[in-house]
């Protein structure tokens, strides 16, 4: 995949994402967990680690951890170079397509008896086609940590951004990006 598709994928996330607003707690954290991935990363890493920091932090929840847990997830989870950013990208974009194509074949083989002629529709036929097996799982991506990753990683843009960004930008997603799974935080339950 070339650098340009990369950073295509990076900048479909939109500014509406950063609806939420950090706890102060971690606000106040972020620059010295900033310094720290600096010290380790370098400086060019400073703008990107703030941005990526402050990014997970508007959607860091008490449910998944405190500070501590906050600044620890930080540091292990900062892909410090360009190297690192395009192996977590390819996992990503990788994973993600083949849970996407389980959970399609698993959805149709749930309404098959409701979408094919197969005999008598029973009501528990209903109940199955009307099943998403995928409809939680959002809220285990934030769970276990994948969605920050994501956040920590690879910048929310905006529109203005993508436009100033020019050829090195798809303002037309084709291309499906790991951020579009981290794009709200609405419990399942809602």
């Amino acid at each position: 995949m070339s650098n340009a598709r990369r950073l295509c994928m990076a900048a479909m996330f939109t500014a509406a994402a950063l609806a939420g607003a950090a706890d102060s707690g971690l606000r106040a954290l972020i620059p010295s967990i900033e310094a720290e991935l600096v010290a380790a990363h370098g400086g060019t890493e400073r703008a990107r680690a703030r941005r990526g920091l402050e990014q997970a932090a508007a959607f860091w929840r008490a449910e998944d951890g405190d500070a501590a847990a906050f600044r620890a997830f930080a540091l292990a989870g900062f892909a410090g170079d360009r190297a690192a950013r395009a192996t977590l990208l390819g996992r990503f974009e990788t994973l993600l397509e083949q849970i996407d194509g389980h959970l399609n074949k698993l959805s149709l083989e749930l309404k098959r008896q409701a979408d094919l002629d197969l005999g008598p529709l029973m009501p528990y036929d209903e109940v199955f086609a009307a099943y998403d097996p995928g409809a939680h799982l959002a809220d285990d991506f934030f769970a276990n940590k994948l969605a920050f990753v994501v956040l920590l990683n690879f910048p929310v843009t905006t529109l203005d951004e993508r436009l100033a960004d020019g050829a090195r930008c798809c303002l037309l997603y084709t291309s499906p990006s790991p951020r579009d799974r981290t794009r709200s935080r609405m419990p399942s339950s809602a």
